[in-house]
C-alpha cells in the first residue's frame, strides 16, 4: 500500500484561511457560536412580540372609520342641523302667525330669523290686510248696500219645505 492515497495530517506550515489572522482554539468559536444564537434567539422574540403589537393594533383599528367616512359623517351631520334650524324657523314663523292671529296660509310669508323679527312682521302684515273701510255713497251714509243678517233657521226650514 502506499502512503499517497491519506491525506496529510495538518502541516505546521499551514496558513489559516483568509481573514482570520489567528487560529482559534475550539472553545473560543464556541462561545462566540453561543453568543450569536443567544443574539438571535433576542431579536427573534422582539420579531415576535413587534408582529403580535402589529396585530393587535390591526385588531383595534378595524373598529376605527377612515377619514373619508368622518368626512362623509361631517357632511351628513351639516346637512341635519342645516335641516333641523330650517325646521325650527317654520315652526316659529307658524307660531307666531297664530299669537298674531294671521291665516296660517301667509306664516310661511313671513320674514325673520328671529321670533321679534317675525312678530314685527307679522304686525306690519296684519296691518296690510285690516278690511278696508264700506265705500260712503254721494249723501254721506253708509254704502248702499248693507251685509245680509245670518238667517233665520225658521226661515230655512220653510225655504226646504217649499222645495
Amino acid at each position: 500500500m502506499s502512503t499517497d492515497l491519506v491525506p496529510p495530517q495538518g502541516d505546521e506550515n499551514d496558513t489559516p484561511p483568509q481573514g482570520d489572522p489567528q487560529p482559534t482554539p475550539q472553545g473560543d468559536s464556541d462561545t462566540k457560536l453561543a453568543k450569536a444564537i443567544a443574539e438571535s434567539r433576542k431579536w427573534e422574540q422582539r420579531a415576535k412580540a413587534d408582529a403580535k403589537a402589529l396585530a393587535d393594533l390591526k385588531a383595534s383599528m378595524k373598529g376605527l372609520v377612515s377619514p373619508d367616512e368622518v368626512a362623509s359623517k361631517e357632511q351628513q351631520l351639516a346637512e341635519a342641523l342645516a335641516l333641523a334650524n330650517t325646521n325650527a324657523l317654520t315652526a316659529t314663523k307658524y307660531r307666531v302667525a297664530l299669537a298674531e292671529g294671521l291665516p296660517q296660509d301667509l306664516a310661511e310669508r313671513l320674514v325673520g330669523t328671529t321670533e321679534d323679527e317675525l312678530r314685527e312682521d307679522a304686525t306690519r302684515l296684519k296691518a296690510l290686510l285690516k278690511p278696508a273701510a264700506p265705500a260712503r255713497d254721494a249723501k254721506g251714509g253708509q254704502g248702499a248696500q248693507t251685509p245680509p243678517a245670518k238667517p233665520n233657521a225658521n226661515d230655512l226650514l220653510r225655504l226646504i219645505a217649499k222645495g
